[in-house]
């Protein structure tokens, strides 16, 4: 059996890390299954693929959109000179001729209803990342995944609500939250006598909130709590920043650096291994103005065994004050103190780190996510 794998980023993403992580729990279970992956663009997942003996291949020619909670016209009119990527990337996959075709992002779905309306014969499945606007587009879209796929994967309950509001059939839709590695075993060994490192991952665009890291820095150093904040992401659409958060990110990093080692804020750029910086992290703070306490960052922080601060309330993967912290709507006073209270109680941080890990056992294992992932297949038919 053959299955392709179409992701479109090139690893410095949190989607391109986990679909890597199930396509390796998918060769662990099924010792018939032959894997290639279309990647839109160069990056550090080739590697990874190359480790894991998968055959992956850069193709640039990706046409992907979803919908927004607003400026859809002006999306949709960006994306005209993309469209014939829809017709290259359909001829390359009719040219691999797979016995499944897994779209790892549902900005792809165009590329699904080609495949339907040219009378492909094999199974679709689309991955759904984000939470679906309750709009005209966002009915629009659902109704057209009707007939692009034959089952998308949610990777957390939020999302598929959100495809079932906008109409697509609760059969149709299913959940796998994304997979991570998991540690062989739970430690915390911290110096707690140095500043609290406290990190960020994440792209840098405004929707995943790292300007609000730089409140946190000034709320933190008002209070005089010693920190180390740092900040890993890519922004490999610079222009997309506003200048604003550019300006604040440059100032503070400017400041912080020429302040004493109490207070420290240092923008790291994009890391190949961000589980290796998770690890020697304290706090990872998920800032994001979506509310959504569901990303990779929250599952990698919970499968280390590290403690994870997110806006948001949906309580699916962290729970508030047993596994992590939920904050709701972002408050900087409210972050600040569940830091340093948490902080300054070894025994509670230790326990919550140890909660966090053994709910990521369970829940985020890459042999869970690839088991029913195979699950889904055979409810397809395929064998």
């Amino acid at each position: 059996m053959l299955i392709l794998h179409i992701d479109i980023e090139g690893g410095f993403g949190g989607s391109s890390r986990s679909l890597a992580k199930l396509v390796g729990g998918l060769q662990n279970i099924l010792p018939n299954y032959n894997s290639v992956v279309l990647c839109k663009a160069n990056g550090p997942i080739e590697i990874l693929y190359e480790n894991m003996g998968v055959q992956c291949e850069v193709f640039p020619h990706m046409f992907s959109r979803i919908p927004l909670p607003k400026y859809n016209f002006r999306n949709l009119l960006t994306a005209i000179p993309q469209l014939f990527s829809i017709i290259r990337l359909h001829k390359k996959i009719v040219s691999i001729n797979p016995d499944v075709v897994h779209f790892n992002y549902a900005g792809l779905l165009f590329n699904g209803l080609l495949l339907k309306l040219s009378g492909y014969k094999g199974i679709i499945i689309i991955h759904s990342r984000v939470v679906w606007p309750d709009n005209v587009f966002g009915n629009v879209f659902n109704y057209l995944l009707r007939y692009a796929t034959d089952k998308v994967v949610a990777i957390a309950e939020p999302v598929r609500q959100s495809h079932v509001h906008n109409g697509l059939p609760d059969n149709k839709v299913a959940i796998i939250h994304n997979p991570s590695n998991v540690a062989a075993a739970h430690s915390v060994n911290h110096d707690w006598q140095k500043p609290c490192t406290i990190s960020y991952f994440g792209t840098i665009g405004n929707l995943k909130g790292p300007h609000r890291l730089i409140e946190l820095a000034d709320k933190l150093q008002e209070l005089e709590f010693p920190y180390v904040i740092n900040v890993f992401g890519a922004a490999p659409r610079r222009k997309s920043l506003t200048k604003k958060l550019d300006d604040e990110l440059n100032s503070i990093i400017e400041r912080q650096n020429s302040s004493d080692e109490l207070y420290r804020f240092i923008y790291h750029g994009h890391v190949n291994d961000p589980e290796e910086q998770i690890a020697k992290s304290d706090f990872i703070v998920r800032p994001s103005l979506s509310n959504d306490p569901w990303g990779r960052d929250v599952i990698e922080t919970m499968a280390l065994g590290r403690v994870i601060v997110a806006t948001g309330e949906f309580d699916g993967f962290v729970k508030n004050k047993q596994n992590g912290f939920l904050v709701g709507e972002w408050d900087v006073d409210t972050v600040a103190k569940v830091i340093i209270d948490t902080w300054k109680n070894p025994e509670n941080y230790a326990h919550i780190c140890k909660n966090a890990f053994d709910f990521a056992v369970v829940e985020f294992h890459p042999l869970t996510a690839a088991k029913k992932f195979v699950a889904i297949l055979g409810a397809l038919g395929v064998k």
